[in-house]
């Protein structure tokens, strides 16, 4: 009642608060649609859904920490092919020989968990996608050129430094997808 002493005016009229038709023959099919569950019920549906959520997370830690370490494998290969290239293509010594593997690899990581975190907000990844290919393609040409350009050096070695580079970026794709 309103301070006045009038009624609220009721704004679901009589007729609305009927179940649709639909709902009634779904009521005649199948009368036990509206009893609760008891708790045996209950309590199977909530130990289905950790036992499947339990699961899922081994599911993921069993695929995370492979990925992680040969991640990590990787990254090595191809850190040691670009710092010999640093050392012998640009004659950098004394630790600056490093600086080409921490930026190129570097930089494809740091784009890979900035497209992590686009996925993350709900938007496009594309540009930090690209900018990850493009540091992996630099690193996998480098690593390829300058071992199949050393004296002792060949095209096989070339490749594979070349394929570690990709690997390590088809890795943050795959995470991606």
């Amino acid at each position: 009642r309103l301070r006045d002493g009038s009624k609220l005016p009721n704004p679901y009229p009589r007729q609305e608060w009927r179940p649709p038709r639909r709902c009634h023959r779904r009521l005649a099919a199948d009368p036990s649609a509206l009893r609760r569950p008891d708790l045996r019920e209950v309590v199977d549906r909530s130990r289905d859904a950790r036992d499947g959520a339990v699961g899922d997370r081994a599911l993921f830690l069993a695929a995370m920490v492979p990925a992680a370490l040969f991640l990590s494998a990787v990254l090595a290969g191809s850190f040691r092919g670009l710092a010999a290239f640093g050392r012998d293509e640009l004659r950098w010594s004394n630790g600056w020989e490093h600086l080409v593997p921490l930026t190129l690899d570097g930089v494809a990581l740091s784009f890979g968990f900035l497209a992590f975190r686009a996925v993350r907000k709900q938007q496009s990844p594309d540009r930090a996608d690209r900018l990850v290919w493009a540091a992996a393609c630099a690193s996998a040409a480098i690593n390829f050129l300058h071992e199949a350009r050393l004296a002792g050096g060949s095209l096989l070695g070339g490749g594979y430094l070349a394929l570690l580079s990709l690997f390590g970026m088809l890795i943050f794709h795959e995470f991606l997808a």
